[in-house]
């Protein structure tokens, strides 16, 4: 094969967690989303769904965020009972306040920036200036948790509901006139203004909105027939509507809209039902908390599964980001010539297909319990999902950019755990926990689908071409030949089986595994199996002979998934411990290793390009790999390019006697072996005057890393000379305080002087070795008794005139 072999891979896309409940925030200007991450807030670009920034707290669980109105301030608490208030603009911790004895949980400013109200688990309610930090106002008299805190938008009024089901306004002027309102029977969780009317909705569990007037007075009661969560009044055309014809409207009206059990719902302010003309499925979804984003004329709800709904009110699609996706079981791209998905299981019954660009998520629903397993045809138009309800639904990638359903396969008694389509033909093989495998043929019930002849496939009209009895216990996973002749089932009972495709017979069953075989994958070049292990092994099976032709080891904890990349000249495997290697096949080595998880890694699959790696793990976590390869042969060119230039450039300079310049531009260029060599050129050539004003003319930087280089010379014997001459000028041009300003001076300093100290012991005991050898010499040379005896007295006069020899530092 001539494709390339792969070196290195990074990570182009993250997907992670980032709302894991409590009602988000939006910005003044509508870019970013405020949310609430266990103990973390993350802010996240709207546009592209990329996390920007992430305010840490104190560890404890965040319960709750609020926003200021121009986004000056943003302030969260946590269950440790402390509220913290930040800059939202420079992203700076302002302060800490202890709030309560309690945790807030209802936070809310007022449309001046300059107070806080928080409202704890025991009813108290405090209010804060927040420029200065401290309280001015504690009111109590409510009991229970605080379901919702706001300030009035015309008056020093604020409105507050607790577990009581009581609606209180406390007046924050008099601070005594204070009402309270029982006409809710279940506590109001949000609260919303008509500023123009000079009204207030208030939206709670008891499946009802009341509408009251300024002066505290109940005007309406609006059955809504839902539990309500939150509450909001939007402008919208009378042609988003179904009775728009009816209203009588010309323009646009003011619409309420509740989010709840049963979804969002639209009412007019005289509590008429209202009904899109266009509905979506994530419209009818259970929600939790709705928020308004005025800038862009918009609603942000989040949903009990922690998906965020971005809502425009001029009947545009709504965009869906999934906020936690909880543990992922498997993750496929599904590439067409309709566009590229990233499609996602995990522990619900629901799909959801990516834009890898975007991030935005659509949901594709049909399975009543966890889907497991996914696989992609060759041509990426259909998907199969297999899941735990013991069902397969076929998908179809329609040529409108949807992902439709289009037939289910039924007939496994258990969870079905792995599904896999042929290569050339439309046959579907699955493997279940009842421990059989099937083989489906599906290309005449499909193409009655595709070609619009039936909306959907009976699932009593697809039946299995045969059944076989495959394992011991559960089988993982399924994969098929890029012929078709032969399949490979793995299962727990530690053993890989090699089917016969057409007839289901049992061609060998391949054993060496200690612990349970969690993939096995037929190489799409080689006639070779890799299968992979909870012993921590990765084993090539020859398909010649059925042996164990290698046996990849590396990986520290059980190895969960496997994938060929490069023509099947290579290998990626996923391991419990989140780490991800890469393999040649050839020799069997591992190349590179990718930390990106920290969980286990359940799903890995590549892109039929070959560029793009995906892989996703326990905590919901999803990393694109891009090969980055050629990117990196292409730079490491470039800079062997660039420092061939150099080179030869200061290699000229030197050659011209240029050597203020040569030296300069080797210290700028951090070549520290051309320093060096230049330094050594200066020495024998008795020219080392020249460098001083060279380098009394540099700045601290450069003096700093010169240090570096002169300390990382002076350690070696060989090269001591030339560093302790530069350092010799070097503390001569710069003064004490200089010095002190560089970063790490002091290591520094250290390791020169104790190598320094050593350097010296060993020149001194040189010079008298020197000596003695010298004089050892002169007696040989002269000869003779008469010689011999004056060297007898010179000797022991000479012994006694030289110093006693210093033991050299052997450390």
């Amino acid at each position: 094969c001539g494709m390339s072999l792969k070196t290195s891979f990074e990570q182009t896309v993250t997907i992670s967690t980032f709302c894991t409940g409590g009602a988000p925030a939006v910005s003044s200007d509508g870019e970013l989303l405020f949310t609430v991450c266990t103990d973390t807030i993350k802010v996240t670009e709207r546009a592209s769904g990329t996390v920007q920034h992430t305010y840490t707290g104190d560890g404890e669980p965040v319960l709750t965020l609020s926003l200021s109105p121009k986004d000056q301030y943003l302030a969260a608490s946590s269950r440790s009972c402390l509220l913290r208030v930040w800059d939202a603009k420079s992203q700076q911790l302002l302060r800490t306040i202890k709030a309560h004895s309690t945790p807030s949980s209802a936070l809310a400013f007022d449309k001046t920036e300059s107070l806080l109200a928080a409202g704890a688990a025991d009813g108290a309610i405090k209010v804060f200036d927040v420029k200065r930090g401290y309280c001015t106002h504690v009111f109590r008299g409510a009991v229970g948790l605080t379901s919702t805190v706001a300030f009035d938008p015309h008056k020093l009024w604020l409105y507050s509901s607790a577990a009581d089901t009581k609606l209180r306004r406390w007046d924050l002027k008099s601070k005594k006139n204070h009402l309270v309102a029982s006409d809710h029977v279940s506590s109001v969780q949000q609260i919303a203004f008509d500023v123009a009317a000079r009204t207030m909705y208030t939206g709670g569990r008891d499946k009802v909105v009341n509408v009251w007037s300024e002066d505290f007075k109940l005007l309406d009661t609006i059955p809504v027939y839902d539990i309500v969560e939150g509450v909001a009044l939007v402008q919208m055309s009378p042609a988003a509507f179904v009775e728009g014809p009816s209203l009588g409207l010309q323009s646009r009206f003011q619409v309420l809209v509740t989010a709840g059990a049963a979804g969002l719902r639209w009412f007019r302010l005289d509590g008429t039902r209202l009904t899109l003309k266009t509905q979506y499925h994530s419209f009818a979804k259970q929600m939790k908390a709705l928020t308004l984003d005025t800038h862009n004329n918009a609603l942000v709800a989040l949903t009990f599964e922690l998906h965020l709904l971005s809502i425009p009110l001029d009947a545009s699609p709504p965009r869906q980001v999934v906020g936690h996706f909880d543990e992922i079981t498997d993750v496929k791209f599904l590439c067409s010539d309709l566009g590229n998905h990233i499609v996602v299981s995990t522990n619900s019954h629901d799909l959801y297909a990516l834009d890898p660009t975007t991030l935005a998520t659509t949901t594709l629903s049909g399975h009543k319990d966890i889907v497991l397993n996914l696989a992609v045809n060759a041509s990426g138009t259909l998907l199969a999902s297999a899941s735990k309800d013991g069902t397969i639904i076929i998908w179809y990638h329609h040529e409108s950019g949807d992902i439709v359903q289009c037939c289910a396969c039924t007939g496994h008694a258990g969870a079905v755990n792995a599904v896999v389509f042929g290569h050339r033909s439309n046959i579907l093989l699955s493997a279940s926990k009842d421990t059989t495998m099937k083989l489906w043929p599906l290309h005449d019930k499909l193409q009655q689908v595709i070609e619009g002849v039936t909306a959907m496939v009976n699932s009593d009209d697809v039946s299995a071409l045969y059944t076989r009895a495959a394992h011991e216990k559960d089988i993982n996973c399924i994969d098929i030949a890029p012929n078709e002749k032969l399949a490979v089932t793995a299962s727990q009972d530690r053993t890989v089986k090699v089917w016969e495709v057409k007839t289901g017979s049992l061609a060998h069953t391949l054993k060496g595994h200690k612990r349970g075989v969690w993939c096995a994958k037929f190489s799409p070049a080689d006639r070779v199996i890799a299968s992979c292990s909870g012993d921590g092994t990765i084993k090539i099976w020859s398909l010649q002979d059925f042996t164990c032709i290698s046996s990849l080891e590396g990986h520290e904890s059980s190895v969960l998934q496997l994938v060929f990349v490069s023509g099947g000249q290579q290998l990626v495997s996923a391991a419990s411990d989140g780490i991800l290697k890469l393999w040649n096949m050839k020799d069997a080595e591992a190349v590179l290793s990718l930390d990106g998880h920290s969980s286990k890694v359940w799903a890995l699959a590549a892109a039929p390009n070959d560029k793009l790696v995906v892989s996703g793990d326990g905590d919901g976590k999803i990393v694109v790999w891009e090969d980055n390869t050629a990117e990196k042969l292409a730079q490491s060119e470039e800079e062997a390019e660039e420092r061939a230039r150099i080179s030869q450039q200061i290699s000229n300079l030197m050659q011209e006697k240029q050597h203020v310049a040569a030296f300069r531009l080797a210290l700028d260029m951090s070549r520290p072996r051309l320093l060096l060599q230049l330094t050594k050129t200066l020495i024998d050539s008795n020219e080392m005057g020249v460098m001083e004003d060279c380098l009394n003319a540099l700045t601290i930087e450069q003096v700093a890393r010169l240090l570096d280089f002169v300390r990382d010379w002076n350690t070696n014997t060989r090269h001591s000379n030339a560093a302790q001459q530069l350092l010799y000028i070097l503390l001569k041009s710069n003064s004490i305080r200089q010095l002190k300003g560089m970063p790490g001076i002091a290591k520094t300093l250290q390791i020169l002087s104790r190598y320094t100290d050593r350097h010296v012991r060993r020149l001194d005991a040189l010079a008298q070795d020197t000596q003695f050898l010298s004089y050892l010499w002169s007696s040989m040379r002269d000869g003779g008794s008469s010689e011999q005896q004056g060297a007898k007295r010179s000797t022991s006069s000479v012994a006694g005139a030289l110093p006693a020899k210093r033991p050299i530092d052997q450390d």
